[in-house]
């Protein structure tokens, strides 16, 4: 599996202790891969609620097993809900289950009667990072193309523009990142913009 040279991981949570929250803040860990995460969509079952925040606490300190065995009782108890199918599928592809993680994507999408796009994001950076690049370009574009979110917009820029720079597609990789630079107002994707530049910088020698 392709290593991203991206050395931070993106995380986007919404507060986790109100349901209609809608604030949201961006980390960064050194060493991580960029994915983006959701907090606290709706649940019918506040168990369900709660053993995915846990989850999701334990998926950001790196403890995959405990966050995959917890995401999986929360899917007994909702075995439809977009987001929990979204973040098995994140946490299978850090384990290297690629083929797992691609198919528990698809199931979010599905589920949500294709309307959580963010499942579709978290997938074209996994093309991405097997180096399925025509895949992750077709897939990073069907995200575009809907308008969602600006966070998820903004990442999805960023999966295109690694794809397109790796494809040997020089001038199409640099549109896609002078369109994230637009976007961005404060420091948002500093790091991954900089390694970014550089990847294009060589990919046009």
């Amino acid at each position: 599996m392709k290593i991203i040279s991206i050395s931070t991981m993106l995380l986007l949570t919404l507060s986790c202790s109100n349901s209609t929250n809608k604030g949201y803040t961006i980390e960064e860990e050194e060493g991580k891969e960029a994915f983006v995460v959701e907090y606290n969509q709706a649940f019918e079952s506040p168990v369900a609620n709660k053993l995915n925040s846990s989850a999701l606490d334990d998926l950001k300190s790196g403890n995959l097993l405990k966050a995959k065995k917890l995401f999986l009782k929360a899917l007994k108890i909702e075995p439809d809900n977009p987001v929990l199918l979204n973040n098995i599928g994140l946490v299978e592809r850090d384990l290297g289950n690629i083929n797992a993680s691609i198919e528990y994507f698809k199931k979010s999408f599905s589920a949500s009667e294709y309307s959580y796009i963010q499942a579709v994001a978290n997938l074209a950076m996994t093309f991405y990072q097997i180096e399925n690049y025509k895949e992750a370009i077709a897939t990073a574009q069907f995200v575009l193309d809907r308008n969602p979110n600006k966070i998820t917009y903004m990442s999805t820029l960023l999966t295109l523009s690694l794809s397109y720079a790796e494809s040997g597609e020089c001038s199409l990789a640099e549109a896609a990142l002078q369109e994230l630079k637009q976007k961005i107002e404060h420091d948002e994707f500093k790091l991954q913009i900089e390694q970014l530049e550089v990847k294009i910088f060589d990919c046009y020698k």
